[in-house]
């Protein structure tokens, strides 16, 4: 594994890119330079990002002029058995400590 650290360019990038998973880990296997998902992890927790930082990010990407929502939410549904839903898929989750299959 490599020490190089995540930074607000690489994260800024991954995400508007990603469509499916936003993990540490999915980071880690994309990105153009060698990043842990430890790495990610300890950058996220170190970088405290305040609701501001992140609206300032995300609303250039939201159409004002229509009524709308923005959901924030780090939830993974656990489907262990459900083979045949298309959303489900392989995801880390923190509350079992183990890549699972589910929707989040």
């Amino acid at each position: 594994m490599s020490r190089h650290l995540c930074t607000v360019d690489l994260y800024k990038a991954f995400l508007p890119a990603s469509s499916i998973r936003y993990t540490g880990l999915a980071l880690s296997e994309v990105s153009p330079v060698q990043v842990s998902h430890d790495s990610v992890s300890h950058w996220l927790r170190a970088t405290r990002q305040t609701p501001n930082m992140v609206w300032n990010e995300a609303s250039k990407f939201i159409d004002k002029k229509s009524s709308c929502l923005l959901i924030c939410d780090d939830t993974i549904l656990a489907k262990k058995h459900s083979q045949k839903i298309e959303l489900v898929g392989d995801q880390y989750s923190g509350a079992e400590h183990d890549v699972v299959a589910g929707i989040g």
